[in-house]
């Protein structure tokens, strides 16, 4: 998930589900909802980023409906999963059904331009409320695909800073309530007319203003998620003085340091002795 902190319209006493998590599952969430596949193509679904960890949480379905009543949770969560699907419209009618709000996250046209991953089927964008989709197979797109693997090894090695700090032109996500629509493009040129490339700004000129902004964002997310205790904090507060205090003493004194760690070796040593 890219923008967390849109994720506004949880109220505490809210019941969450989240569908297709992966390992990394919002804090909130209280039922993980995952798509039952074979191990192999879960790591394909889920982009190779680490072995599936099952969590207490998770409940996996087959077919096309989710194992839910209507209207069983207040707020839904879907993350990067909507351009796996192949009946959009069908799948968009089971998120409302679930839940009456939610929020929906996705990669925008030039993200899929230029990764273009197999499991990924739909482009997508959105406007208003209103997915907009074409699917992937109806565009000329997998001629490019002996190119885009460039592209693969680039992202798994790290070269991301691009859409890192621009994460808007290749992201999209919004949060919903009461109703989400979908429409179905018939080409690019109509799909690109819902997410225009916007006025870019020199890169020498916005660098520092766009990551400033986007650590900000992280750092209001962290601290809305992050609760510590004023006891913890001062538990805390105190070992790390203790630590600094030692090694300013142990960096004036290295003999004591050396006869610490030997006094130690030894206590561990009679211990495994006498364990014997």
């Amino acid at each position: 998930m890219f923008f967390p902190e849109l994720i506004t319209r949880i109220n505490e006493s809210d019941r969450v589900l989240e569908i297709g998590p992966g390992n990394t599952p919002y804090h909130r969430s209280d039922v993980l909802l995952e798509k039952k596949f074979e191990h192999e193509e879960h790591k394909a679904q889920s982009g190779y980023v680490q072995d599936i960890k099952l969590d207490p949480r998770t409940v996996f379905y087959e077919g096309d409906f989710f194992p839910f009543k209507d209207n069983e949770f207040d707020y839904v969560i879907c993350s990067h999963v909507i351009e796996h699907v192949a009946n959009i419209p069908h799948f968009i009618s089971e998120l409302t059904r679930v839940a009456k709000r939610g929020y929906i996250e996705f990669p925008l046209p030039m993200y899929e331009f230029q990764f273009d991953f197999p499991v990924h089927v739909q482009f997508v964008a959105a406007r208003d409320s209103t997915i907009f989709w074409l699917p992937k197979s109806e565009t000329t797109l997998e001629e490019f695909r002996p190119l885009t693997k460039l592209n693969h090894a680039l992202l798994a090695a790290g070269y991301d800073s691009t859409i890192k700090s621009m994460p808007s032109l290749f992201i999209q996500g919004f949060e919903w309530e009461g109703h989400l629509n979908e429409q179905r493009c018939s080409s690019i040129s109509e799909l690109q007319t819902v997410c225009p490339i916007p006025k870019l700004i020199p890169y020498s000129e916005s660098q520092e203003a766009r990551f400033r902004e986007m650590l900000q964002r992280k750092l209001e997310v962290t601290e809305r998620n992050l609760t510590v205790s004023e006891e913890q904090l001062a538990s805390v507060t105190s070992a790390l003085q203790k630590a600094e205090a030692e090694l300013r003493f142990f960096r004036s004194h290295p003999l004591k340091l050396i006869k610490k760690l030997l006094w130690k070796m030894f206590k561990v040593l009679m211990g495994t002795t006498a364990r014997r």
